[in-house]
């Protein structure tokens, strides 16, 4: 979620205006016309954007998470989307 606030800088105006469209959902860096490492951290500091971080099991490990998309038939279902491994 991004709450906008004055900033003096016009790259981290132009990076907040991107941002925007994403409203209230989360979004990836690699999303961004121009990602920059120190901008979105100077947001993140500054209260203005909140960060995900990733998840990690008790053993150290990441977690990943997949869906599949269906389509719901009379006699069961097909599944449209496969995993990639």
């Amino acid at each position: 979620m991004i709450r906008p606030r004055p900033v003096r800088l016009e790259s981290m105006r132009q990076l907040m205006n991107e941002i925007e469209r994403y409203k209230t959902l989360p979004f990836a860096k690699r999303w961004l016309n121009s990602p920059s490492d120190v901008l979105i951290n100077k947001l993140v500091n500054e209260d203005i954007i909140n960060p995900f971080n990733l998840l990690k099991e008790k053993s150290g490990g990441l977690v990943s998470q997949a869906e599949h998309t269906l389509i719901v038939l009379d006699d069961g279902c097909e599944v449209t989307t496969k995993a990639i491994l």
